[in-house]
């Protein structure tokens, strides 16, 4: 939750005190919940933590999480999830390592060997295509080489999950991103060109899996469920808008400091911040001149002179020249939190505004 972020020394995934309370806490919550549910229930296995060998950032975290599953009650498999290169460093003692990918390389599944010997073998995600990016191309992942990979990974005697067999949708601002060489946004779709499509419909790799299955079992699977029609609103015209500067009296008060808050640290909502979506900052100038973000957009501002729109910063364009003008005006930043960076060592550093 981004209400962590509001600790300045936050280190999210670590024996950090002010992180483990939290997660006892959810644990403290969470747990009653789960437990009654294992020995005969639906719960057949436990993971640990997922991909912690991509951030690795605490030695002592993974034992911490598994003591912390065990003493409140949790008696199931325990395993872990992690790709080749984080592999090594997201095990712990005790639990299953799991591998995730695409593509097949040639003894990958060999190489859980050299981390656990004499152990299952499972690729815990097999990724049966990926997400998209805002501005990127939609993600396609050619039915026949997955179904050829799930073939060859259960002809040498691996278990395998499908991720994702129906992505579906990421609601809300629940979109995420990803950080590496640069700063990209996921769209709220989740299709991930999964087996099953974002509506739930069906795919050619899902009679693709069929095909194989069935040739596997030496018999006909049961008849796929019949899908629903979908209907068809076509294009919506929007007669009536409201600006925001027009509503914008009618929202909260105004937050006053002397420096910039960000979102996270914003007095609003219980003292939890804001986690989401947008927040407009506002100071009074007098004259033009050159507007430098020096890299604290997070994640992209519109610019607006009183209600005139200037242009936009980001992570690549860091200055705009501002006009000049007779007397004080307001100058405005609508910050948009275009989604937190979820997978790598930049989690620590998504605190937005």
């Amino acid at each position: 939750p981004s209400w962590l972020l509001q600790d300045p020394e936050m280190q999210l995934r670590t024996t950090y005190e002010g992180f483990t309370e939290a997660v006892d806490a959810y644990f403290d919550h969470l747990m009653p919940i789960v437990v009654p549910l294992q020995a005969r229930g639906p719960i057949i296995a436990v993971q640990v933590e997922n991909e912690y060998g991509s951030y690795a950032r605490d030695p002592n975290y993974m034992a911490y999480v598994k003591r912390a599953l065990l003493k409140r009650g949790i008696v199931e498999l325990l395993m872990t999830s992690d790709n080749k290169n984080g592999l090594s460093l997201g095990l712990v003692k005790g639990a299953l390592a799991t591998v995730n990918f695409q593509k097949l390389e040639p003894g990958l599944l060999k190489y859980l060997d050299t981390v656990q010997n004499n152990q299952p073998k499972m690729v815990m995600e097999y990724w049966t295509g990926w997400f998209d990016n805002w501005g990127g191309p939609h993600y396609v992942f050619d039915a026949d080489e997955m179904v050829n990979t799930v073939a060859s990974i259960l002809k040498l005697g691996a278990s395998i999950n499908l991720y994702m067999f129906h992505g579906g949708t990421n609601f809300g601002f629940m979109n995420g991103a990803l950080q590496s060489d640069e700063y990209k946004a996921d769209v709220t779709s989740y299709d991930y060109d999964a087996v099953l499509t974002e509506a739930g419909d069906y795919t050619s790799k899902f009679f693709k899996l069929r095909q194989l299955f069935s040739t596997i079992i030496g018999q006909p699977l049961p008849l796929p469920p019949i899908i629903e029609s979908k209907a068809s609103y076509g294009a919506i015209l929007l007669h009536q808008y409201i600006s925001l500067w027009d509503v914008l009296p009618t929202l909260l008060k105004p937050i006053k400091s002397e420096f910039p808050i960000n979102m996270e640290n914003l007095q609003l909502n219980g003292s939890r911040g804001q986690q989401y979506g947008y927040v407009l900052y506002e100071a009074v100038i007098f004259g033009g001149g050159q507007l430098r973000s020096l890299g604290h957009v997070r994640d992209r501002a519109q610019v607006f002179v009183n209600t005139m729109y200037v242009g936009e910063l980001d992570y690549t364009t860091v200055e705009l020249s501002l006009p000049e003008g007779q007397g004080f005006r307001q100058l405005r930043l609508l910050v948009e939190n275009r989604g937190r960076v979820n997978y790598g060592l930049a989690l620590n550093e998504q605190r937005k505004g």
